[in-house]
C-alpha cells in the first residue's frame, strides 16, 4: 500500500523515467482497417508494471530477514516453550 503511495507522489518523473526507458511514442496514432490504433501501448503499459515491480521487489528484499526472525519468534519460540 505505501509503494502506491510512494509512486503517486514521484509518477510524473516516473512517467518521464518510462517514456526514455522504452523511447517511443506512446500517443503515435497508427491507422488499421479505418480505426485508430495505438502500437505502442502495450509496450508503455509493460514496462510501466516491470519498472514498478522490480523496484518494490528491491525495496523489499533487505526486510525479509527481519520479517522471518519476527515470525519465528512470535510463532515458534512459544511453541517450543509448551513442549
Amino acid at each position: 500500500m505505501s509503494s502506491v503511495f510512494g509512486i503517486t507522489l514521484i509518477f510524473h518523473w516516473y512517467i518521464r523515467l518510462i517514456h526514455s526507458i522504452i523511447s517511443v511514442d506512446v500517443n503515435q496514432v497508427a491507422m488499421v482497417d479505418d480505426v485508430e490504433t495505438f502500437p505502442n501501448t502495450v509496450a508503455a503499459i509493460a514496462a510501466t508494471n516491470t519498472v514498478y515491480y522490480v523496484c518494490n521487489t528491491l525495496l523489499f528484499l533487505p526486510l525479509v530477514t527481519p520479517m522471518v526472525r519476527l515470525l519465528d519468534y512470535e510463532f515458534f519460540s512459544t511453541s517450543n516453550q509448551d513442549i
